[in-house]
């Protein structure tokens, strides 16, 4: 989940380009939660939805990974993990409402 869509914008794009092979390679799919106002990048295997700018506001963004979530605060001046399955099913639970909540981008 991320309110300000920052995911990639400062990755190098040889970088990323790695990053896109490797989701592809190891037939994963990513999904996004941004604001309706982020301009979004159309690249599978990414997949985006929009919930409303407005609630979207926030500047945490949200990764759910295997059995830990990390919380990205400022665009990355402070991350926190946390390794818990317990943690990480409430925060997939969530995510997976507000993903079936946003908004398919065209």
């Amino acid at each position: 989940i991320s309110p300000h869509n920052s995911l990639f914008k400062n990755m190098p794009k040889e970088q990323f380009a790695k990053y896109l092979e490797a989701l592809k390679t190891n037939e994963l799919v990513q999904k996004v939660i941004c604001g309706d106002n982020e301009k979004i990048l159309k690249t599978p295997p990414i997949k985006y939805r929009t919930l409303p700018a407005d609630k979207m506001d926030g500047h945490i963004t949200t990764y759910i990974y295997g059995q830990k979530v990390a919380f990205e605060f400022w665009g990355g001046a402070v991350i926190v993990i946390i390794c818990s399955s317990d943690t990480q099913y409430a925060e997939r639970s969530r995510f997976e409402y507000l993903w079936g909540k946003a908004k398919e981008t065209p």
